[in-house]
C-alpha cells in the first residue's frame, strides 16, 4: 500500500485497486504511519523513495 501512495495514488485509488474500502485503506494507512513513526504521507513517501534497494 505504501508504494501506492508514493505513486500518487489517493485514496479512493488504492481502494479500488486492491478491492477494498476506502475506510480499510485509511486505517491501514494510520497504522502504517504510527509504525513508523511518520507524522504524514509525505514524510512516508520521503522515506520509502530513500529506502535502500535489495
Amino acid at each position: 500500500m505504501a508504494e501506492l501512495v508514493v505513486l500518487g495514488l489517493g485514496h479512493k485509488h488504492i481502494a479500488r485497486r486492491l478491492n477494498v474500502s476506502e475506510s480499510a485503506v485509511e486505517k491501514h494507512l494510520t497504522r502504517v504511519l504510527e509504525k513508523t513513526g511518520c507524522g504524514s504521507l509525505t514524510e512516508l513517501t520521503a522515506r520509502w523513495n530513500r529506502r535502500p534497494m535489495s
